[in-house]
């Protein structure tokens, strides 16, 4: 390790601080850049001015605050995390609010509290266990179930990936019986959504396109409504655009 400080504040002369192995970092730490490759623990708060990467293992006790964050491997934040800019690959655990610009994810990624950013895109697996509320897209492309509550975006894309989708449809006919959705959300607001393999509680948005095997308990629309042969909607209303509540 090159370079590191147990200072509590922030060292104007920490730049670079690179890892290999097991390794334990300061308390408190904070550089210019991080770039950490094995079993890394941070015992306290890491702020990091510019790109932090972890390739392998990484545990942040504290909060975690960044310019961008790429990660290859499991990573898990124990408080709360910032960052412009947010690439996972691999396992990603943030017990704290999550606040980005970007994120994106292939693998599983959870964040037990509420999610704010400007756009999220994930493959694999996602979760929050609070709002997820998102400035423009929000496009989950999932391989297995996922439970989500309120979600507030412009444009909301929720599609099960092709084998998840052959999955659920060759269950059905071999059990004769509806298996559980992909999607499991409480309530949509946005400009535009759609999707399929769900099963949500209201849906308010300006354009409205519901795919295969969809339940919805009811939808407030502006502009269309588009429902597959496959789905239900218990209910739905065309209002004005002020009444959908529109983001954006």
């Amino acid at each position: 390790m090159e370079k590191t400080t147990d200072r509590t504040t922030c060292d104007p002369m920490q730049e670079k601080i690179r890892t290999s192995g097991t390794t334990i970092l300061p308390r408190n730490l904070c550089c210019a850049e991080l770039l950490c490759q094995g079993a890394t623990k941070c015992p306290g708060n890491v702020t990091v001015r510019g790109q932090a990467r972890f390739s392998g293992s990484a545990i942040v006790c504290g909060d975690f605050i960044c310019t961008a964050l790429r990660s290859e491997g499991s990573f898990h934040a124990m408080g709360q995390l910032g960052a412009e800019e947010i690439v996972s690959s691999g396992n990603f655990l943030c017990d704290g609010v999550l606040l980005a610009d970007s994120v994106q994810s292939y693998g599983s990624f959870c964040a037990k509290e509420a999610v704010r950013a400007h756009s999220i895109t994930a493959q694999g697996s996602f979760c929050a266990g609070g709002e997820i509320v998102v400035k423009e897209f929000l496009k989950l492309n999932m391989s297995a179930c996922v439970q989500l509550g309120n979600i507030t975006a412009k444009t909301v894309i929720l599609e099960p990936q092709r084998s998840a989708k052959r999955r659920l449809i060759l269950m059905e006919r071999v059990f004769a019986r509806e298996m559980a959705p992909i999607f499991n959300v409480d309530d949509i607001i946005a400009d535009t959504v759609q999707l399929s393999f769900a099963k949500t509680g209201v849906i308010r948005a300006n354009r409205v396109e519901i795919g295969q095997n969809t339940v919805v308990d009811r939808v407030f629309y502006s502009d269309t409504l588009l429902i597959d042969p496959s789905s239900t909607v218990k209910e739905a209303h065309r209002v004005s655009p002020e009444d959908t509540m529109e983001v954006g």
